[in-house]
C-alpha cells in the first residue's frame, strides 16, 4: 500500500485490488472499452487475473486501475490503465504507472512493456518507444481479440529497471567488444583492451 499526493489533487491511495473492487474495475474498463480504448473484460476474466491489478483510491472511492501482467520470463506488461473521467488530468494515471514500475522492480522484471496512445505520459517516466514486432508472439491472444487489430493505433513503449538496464548495457558493450576483437583478429590485428582494464 502506498499513499501519494497527485500534482493536481489530494491524497491518492495505491494498493492491490481485492474482490470488492471488481465492480469498480469492470466499470472503469468498460467505459474505456466502449470507446475502443481498452479491451473489454468479463467478470470471470477479471477474477482470473485479479492478483495482477492495482487500484487508486480517492476518499475511499476507486478512481483508477491498472494491471501488471507477466508475459514471459522477466517480461511484464502494464495494461488496462484507466482513470475515471471526472478524475482525469490530476496526475492519477502517472501515479498508477509509477506504482506499477515499483512493483515491476520488486517482482524482478527485467523489461516492462506497454501499448499506449499516451506516449508522452510513459516517456516522462523513462519509457522508450520500441518495435511492437518484438512482442507479437506474447501479445497474439489479446491482439486477435481487439476490434482494432488490423488498424492498431497504439504505440509500444518499454522500460527497464535500473539494474536490468545496467546489465543490458554491460552485455551490449561486451558483445560489441567481442565483435570488434573478432574483426580485428580476422585482420591479424591486436585487439585493444576494454575500458577499465589495467595491465598487471
Amino acid at each position: 500500500m502506498l499513499w501519494t499526493r497527485c500534482s493536481r489533487g489530494g491524497p491518492v491511495r495505491l494498493r492491490e485490488a481485492t474482490e470488492r473492487d471488481i465492480p469498480a474495475i469492470l466499470a472503469l474498463i468498460s467505459e474505456y472499452a466502449g470507446h475502443n480504448l481498452l479491451l473489454a473484460r468479463t467478470e470471470a476474466s477479471l477474477r482470473e487475473c485479479l492478483a495482477d491489478f492495482g487500484v487508486a483510491e480517492v476518499e475511499g472511492e476507486v478512481v483508477g486501475c491498472s494491471a501488471l501482467s507477466e508475459l514471459g520470463p522477466g517480461l511484464g506488461e502494464i495494461r488496462s490503465l484507466a482513470v475515471r473521467a471526472d478524475m482525469s488530468n490530476r496526475g492519477i494515471g502517472r501515479a498508477i504507472v509509477e506504482h506499477q514500475m515499483g512493483l515491476a522492480w520488486r517482482r524482478e522484471f527485467v523489461e516492462v512493456l506497454a501499448l499506449t496512445r499516451r506516449v508522452s505520459l510513459f516517456e516522462k517516466l523513462g519509457f522508450h518507444i520500441t518495435r511492437r514486432e518484438r512482442f507479437l508472439e506474447k501479445l497474439a491472444t489479446d491482439c486477435e481479440a481487439c476490434p482494432l487489430s488490423l488498424c492498431c493505433d497504439e504505440t509500444a513503449v518499454h522500460w527497464m529497471p535500473p539494474e536490468a538496464l545496467a546489465a543490458a548495457r554491460e552485455l551490449t558493450a561486451t558483445d560489441s567488444f567481442r565483435e570488434r576483437r573478432s574483426s580485428q583478429r580476422s585482420r591479424n590485428l591486436r585487439p585493444p583492451l576494454p575500458a577499465g582494464v589495467l595491465l598487471g
